[in-house]
């Protein structure tokens, strides 16, 4: 019979466990972009981060629209889409920064985008 408490190994729910697969993300991504990857991790590396950073990309896009009508209105709604313009920034610049980062072919992937 199974003893009814996970063991520690099995629960990957806690802080600690948290704070090592964010810690081991953060050792990827420098590795990555000093460029000490190999090719092939090099790219399963991207294409997660790509994965993972779809969703919020494609919210601010989704965002970025009525917030540029809204900063043509009078206050309150224009400061709510200064702000809005804003947030969306911060996510494009930090896609692009992370894309760039662990793309294994920096200066193809400035070329490309």
């Amino acid at each position: 019979m199974a003893s009814a408490s996970p063991s520690t190994d099995e629960d990957d729910r806690g802080p600690q466990s948290k704070r090592r697969r964010t810690s081991a993300a953060a050792g990827e991504l420098t590795e990555t972009a000093s460029g000490r990857a190999s090719q092939e991790r090099a790219r399963e590396l991207e294409e997660r981060w790509e994965d993972r950073l779809a969703w919020p990309v494609l919210i601010a896009a989704v965002i970025s629209v009525p917030a540029v009508f809204l900063t043509l209105l009078d206050e309150p709604f224009e400061m709510i889409g200064h702000v809005g313009l804003w947030i969306t920034s911060v996510v494009l610049i930090f896609e692009t920064i992370v894309l760039f980062l662990v793309s294994p072919k920096k200066i193809d992937w400035l070329l490309r985008n």
